[in-house]
């Protein structure tokens, strides 16, 4: 098995395509190309080992969506170290949550964050160093400049392209919404269903122009917006500006997309506008959209065909699972108000509180066969926890789902 980041990055150099453009980063005006990636990368794995992180700890990347935070993604993998990416939004409780439940080593952040930081550091005692893109000075032996530091590495950095498939690989915070967050852990092996389900449902074709607008704090921004998008060598843009509304549309039009892979609540705020709003705004290049992380309910669906002139595609997957286990997708006739069928590998069914199927139409709980690559593999010392999410051969998903006599769930 492939470590991941020689599989996104790295094999593109040996390949001799090292200043193809890997992601264009629409507000940062860069085509930051596979050699530019890795050479920086690099360079962050160097100080990452001179700072003493061992394989198997964690390194937490406390970053807005940016050049950065993916090239530092990479090099916490090269060392085999465990990655963790957080939302730039957390407050000093989702941090202190998270940090210390990872056993966080070193953090990877910037400025206007740090204020954050300092209010819990005391209470983290796996930290050692808090590492500062865009300071160019120390401010004590703990919070220290990274580009003071990074200009002392190499770009050069060997590890083992070869892992072994359980690797751990980075960790996977779910919301929070039912107590405390929980930490999925997938291993390096879950890039096979992330690629694989890509290529199943988004089917990109070069030159199509291809825009994940998540977060890769998020499952979604991760295995889409990074990962899959980088080893298939797909032409992506990246927009690190939050949602609003004559952007999002200036993008589309602008720079021509033609797969576009957003949420429900985005579409929701775009359907509160004006219909003149998007009457000044050319979509014709825009083939299909797709939609991820809660029901596509049919009222928008209707709107946001009508609206963009192309098909809107639900899918469903969650932090858990890695990887889109259900979807609609090309070639397969949408139905509104459902999220599709089971991908290709993937064995979907609805049981009763006893774990016994129920009837074609009946409510019940969405389950999956276990066993593909990006399952996760526990909840961060939370073993209890993730024994309880399965029933023998069947990961219980916690959602409510019903099928219909067509297979559609």
């Amino acid at each position: 098995m492939k470590n991941i980041a020689f599989t996104c990055v790295d094999r593109f150099i040996d390949l001799g395509q090292t200043d193809q453009t890997a992601i264009h980063w629409l507000d940062h005006d860069l085509k930051e190309t596979y050699g530019e990636i890795q050479r920086a990368s690099n360079r962050i794995a160097n100080l990452l080992r001179s700072c003493g992180i061992q394989k198997g700890e964690c390194v937490s990347i406390f970053l807005p969506r940016s050049p950065e935070l993916v090239t530092s993604f990479f090099a916490i993998l090269k060392l085999e170290a465990l990655a963790c990416i957080l939302f730039s939004t957390f407050g000093e409780s989702a941090l202190l949550d998270r940090l210390a439940d990872s056993r966080t080593r070193i953090i990877i952040t910037k400025k206007s964050l740090l204020n954050r930081i300092k209010k819990i550091a005391g209470e983290l005692k796996d930290l050692t160093r808090v590492l500062v893109i865009d300071s160019e000075e120390d401010m004590d032996a703990t919070f220290r400049s990274m580009p003071q530091l990074l200009s002392q590495q190499p770009e050069s950095f060997e590890y083992p392209q070869e892992v072994d498939p359980e690797t751990p690989a980075f960790i996977q915070y779910t919301s929070g919404s039912t107590g405390k967050p929980k930490g999925a852990l997938h291993v390096h092996q879950c890039l096979e269903s992330m690629c694989a389900s890509f290529a199943e449902v988004f089917a990109p074709k070069p030159p199509e122009r291809y825009w994940c607008t998540a977060d890769p704090a998020w499952i979604t921004g991760l295995a889409y917006g990074i990962l899959a998008p980088l080893a298939g060598q797909t032409n992506q843009i990246q927009f690190t500006g939050g949602f609003n509304t004559q952007a999002w549309l200036s993008i589309l039009q602008s720079h021509k997309v033609n797969i576009w892979y957003t949420a429900p609540t985005a579409l929701r705020m775009l359907m509160k506008e004006e219909a003149a709003v998007f009457a000044g705004y050319d979509y014709s290049a825009l083939d299909r959209i797709f939609s991820v992380g809660e029901p596509l309910n049919p009222e928008i669906y209707h709107w946001g065909r009508k609206t963009f002139g192309c098909e809107i595609y639900d899918n469903w997957f969650q932090s858990e699972t890695g990887s889109i286990m259900i979807s609609n997708k090309p070639g397969q006739q949408v139905r509104p108000g459902s999220m599709g069928k089971p991908l290709s590998d993937i064995q979907a069914h609805i049981l009763d509180e006893q774990h016994q199927a129920v009837e074609t139409g009946q409510q019940g709980h969405l389950c999956l066969t276990g066993g593909w690559p990006s399952m996760f593999r526990t909840y961060i010392n939370k073993e209890t926890l993730y024994r309880e999410k399965f029933f023998g051969e069947y990961y219980i998903s916690g959602d409510l789902a019903y099928r219909d006599r067509d297979g559609y769930f």
